[in-house]
């Protein structure tokens, strides 16, 4: 759009024949009186020139001398603010522009804390230009009239500074603002960014006072008025740019804030009590979740946007009803929201562990054993998964040392039953991932770096979500637990040659064993169990029967560590008692081997009474137990896509 302006000639006649359907009109809403009353009090600081009538500007317009956009309001929970529809009005498309507005957002806050956080104690600071654009003059105020929604002939005003909503006041503002964090580098050595008109800097907690008192002083010898009763002295905990940041020794911890979860909790529950929802309202809602949701830890959450943005996209001009998938996605939402921890960046990676897992999965089909990759991209039809054979296999790496491999099989019917015709090929290498995840996940104390060799699968785990509606509620509810458990997750992918999991899959354990893996054996029969009721269980019931199969891996998982343990520390323990007794008590090597295997057999007695036990009761949460960490718009490839069938846009 600004790399195509509209010549004046195409503006001037597009904006009159605008000025005549606007005059032509007379609506006024309940809002009108609030609109009206903020343009006098901005007129009292020069900011508005008028009124003027509809006869002159209806003279104006035809002599091509002033061009109008219209006003509207824009309601912000109990506040109401005027807007000017500079798009429709056509002034927008005249903007010429090579490159987009350089936004330094909340990635830059991050990054900044991250690089502080390696030599020093960071804290972090901010102050906030009043009234941004509206400090600046106009060329012309001519050029940008805009008409009130009232009853009556004098509803005409001018603008005489930039007004909000303007493509140029944007670009006008913002050099404004780079030339302000310029001299705030170059002439103070302060390290300032700024989203718009939000002025922020990190520095160490030494020198913070100072210099954030230099920062202030510079804006008021340039001359920018600051809302001085907002300002944010340096501090471990502020909320800038809508997220909530805390700063402790290790990590920095972002969240969207307990005050816009109430508010997001509120809605939802208006929305429910109503049983409708417009389109509109839905756009809204989902950019306000899906901010939140990027802002919690794994971002948890965003699987259950689906039938929002179907909402959204429907086509729809009036609010209708909620279908049940829409139902069941802000019911858990409204479950989830409270419970949703901050995410974590940690400020000194080199201290946190890391832990490696590979995961891979075959299938044959018709005789002919391929990789999930191949076959996704030749297509196969539902029903050759008769008779076929499938495989999954993962190696996990400890930093601790330990090294294991596992596999399994997906029965054929969990398959023909959950997968669909156009994506079973690839759900084996998502599944795998899932499954080899949360049998580790008792031994994970950082971060997992997950490889796999599909990018279907890879691209579907990173977001969160995927085409296929049931393993969008599988990958929902995995990362759930993820986030009750702290563990963080980052897939990458690798070529099959180079996934140290590939023969694992296929029964093949030379790789494996000559990384120094054990070899272990998982029942994976209750999360099969769990696959093959998905289509049919009721939403209000997936997490908690999600967590149950999980926690029953994970405390196999725990199980057969223990077992080794158990046999280390019965060889210390009978080598120990040796030595000590070793002048008074002769022992040759039959008698010691005796001695091994008696307090081998009580070892492994020991345990599984104490296995058999526990398996009676309820199960306890083995997942990682680490403390400390309490926790705009969705991505452009789903809020821009095609109109999703919300019947079938599920969880």
């Amino acid at each position: 759009m600004y790399s195509s302006p509209w010549s004046k000639e195409q503006f001037v006649s597009f904006n009159r024949a605008h000025a005549s359907r606007l005059l032509a009109s007379s609506k006024t809403d309940e809002h009108s009186a609030a609109i009206k009353k903020e343009v006098l009090t901005e007129k009292e600081k020069a900011r508005f020139a008028g009124p003027f009538s509809d006869e002159w500007l209806q003279r104006q317009s035809s002599e091509h001398q002033v061009f109008v956009a219209k006003a509207f309001p824009v309601v912000q929970g109990d506040k109401v603010r005027r807007a000017d529809d500079w798009r429709r009005s056509g002034h927008n498309a005249t903007a010429w522009a090579s490159d987009c507005p350089p936004y330094q957002g909340t990635p830059t806050v991050a990054s900044s804390v991250w690089r502080a956080g390696k030599t020093c104690r960071p804290t972090l600071s901010a102050v906030d230009h009043e009234g941004a654009y509206r400090n600046f003059p106009v060329r012309s105020p001519k050029e940008c009239s805009t008409l009130l929604p009232e009853e009556g002939d004098e509803r005409v005003w001018l603008h005489q500074v930039l007004p909000f909503g303007s493509s140029g006041s944007v670009w006008g503002y913002i050099l404004f603002a780079d030339a302000v964090c310029f001299l705030s580098i170059s002439l103070l050595n302060i390290a300032a960014a700024h989203f718009v008109d939000d002025f922020y800097k990190c520095e160490s907690e030494t020198t913070a006072t100072p210099s954030f008192a230099s920062f202030q002083k510079l804006h008021r010898l340039i001359g920018t008025k600051m809302k001085e009763a907002k300002a944010k002295p340096p501090a471990k905990s502020q909320t800038l740019l809508g997220v909530d940041w805390q700063i402790t020794e290790e990590f920095l911890f972002a969240s969207p804030g307990k005050g816009r979860i109430d508010k997001l909790s509120e809605q939802i529950r208006e929305i429910l009590s109503s049983d409708t929802l417009h389109p509109q309202d839905a756009a809204k809602l989902a950019g306000k979740l899906n901010f939140a949701c990027s802002w919690v830890f794994g971002q948890v959450g965003k699987a259950l946007l689906k039938p929002i943005f179907a909402r959204q996209h429907s086509g729809l001009q009036k609010p209708v009803a909620l279908g049940s998938p829409l139902r069941a996605a802000l019911k858990e939402l409204l479950r989830l929201l409270p419970d949703l921890k901050p995410m974590r960046i940690p400020l000194k990676p080199s201290e946190v562990p890391v832990f490696v897992l590979y995961a891979d999965a075959y299938i044959t089909l018709s005789g002919s054993s391929r990789t999930a990759n191949r076959w996704l991209k030749e297509g196969v039809p539902h029903t050759v998964l008769k008779g076929s054979t499938n495989g999954w296999g993962a190696v996990f790496l400890s930093p601790t040392g330990r090294r294991t491999a596992f596999r399994s099989q997906v029965p054929q019917d969990v398959l023909e039953r959950t997968a669909t015709s156009k994506a079973f090929i690839f759900w084996l290498e998502m599944l795998a991932q899932v499954l080899s995840v949360l049998v580790v996940a008792a031994q994970v104390r950082g971060h997992v770096l997950c490889f796999v060799d599909n990018s279907a699968a890879e691209h579907a785990l990173q977001k969160g979500f995927s085409k296929d509606g049931l393993f969008t509620k599988v990958l929902g509810c995995f990362a759930g637990l993820l986030a009750s458990k702290s563990i963080a997750l980052s897939f990458h992918r690798v070529s099959s040659a180079a996934n140290a999991s590939d023969g694992v899959s296929r029964d093949d354990w030379s790789m494996a064993t000559s990384l120094g893996c054990v070899r272990q054996d998982f029942n994976f029969s209750f999360a099969y169990e769990w696959l093959r009721r998905l289509p049919e269980t009721p939403e209000d019931a997936l997490f908690t029967k999600f967590v149950k199969f999980a926690e029953d891996l994970c405390a196999q998982s725990v199980g057969e560590q223990s077992m080794v343990d158990v046999t280390c520390m019965g060889v210390l323990i009978v080598t120990m008692c040796m030595a000590m007794y070793r002048q008074y008590v002769q022992v040759d090597m039959g008698v010691g081997q005796w001695l091994l295997v008696s307090s081998e057999v009580v070892h492994y007695f020991t345990y599984y009474t104490v296995k058999g036990y526990t398996e009676d009761k309820d199960k306890l949460d083995l997942g990682n137990t680490m403390h400390g960490d309490e926790e705009e718009e969705e991505t452009s490839d789903l809020s821009s896509s095609t109109v999703i069938d919300e019947d079938h846009a599920w969880l």
